[in-house]
């Protein structure tokens, strides 16, 4: 680069086993952060094991992968409610 490279992290987080990318989040660490990330849940009820990826964009080597759980429980469907209160 011609000029100064701040580093950042790119917190990632997907289901692996589906190939899919659930939510995406470039962040300027210092030395301690909070990142907010939001995403849809999938649209089905279960448990659901996610990735979490830390990955540099200046550090070969420094990424990092953590393993997350998520449940989503059944909702009721808006729509419905909607028509029922006319």
């Amino acid at each position: 680069y011609p000029g100064e490279k701040k580093e950042s992290w790119w917190i990632v987080i997907g289901d692996v086993s589906k190939n899919s990318l659930l939510a995406l989040k470039r962040a300027n660490l210092v030395r301690h952060s909070k990142v907010k990330l939001e995403f849809l849940a999938p649209e089905e009820p279960g448990d659901y094991n996610l990735s979490l990826f830390c990955m540099s964009d200046s550090y070969l080597g420094a990424d990092q992968e953590y393993e997350v759980s998520l449940s989503v429980a059944a909702g009721s469907d808006s729509d419905s409610d909607e028509e029922s209160e006319d």
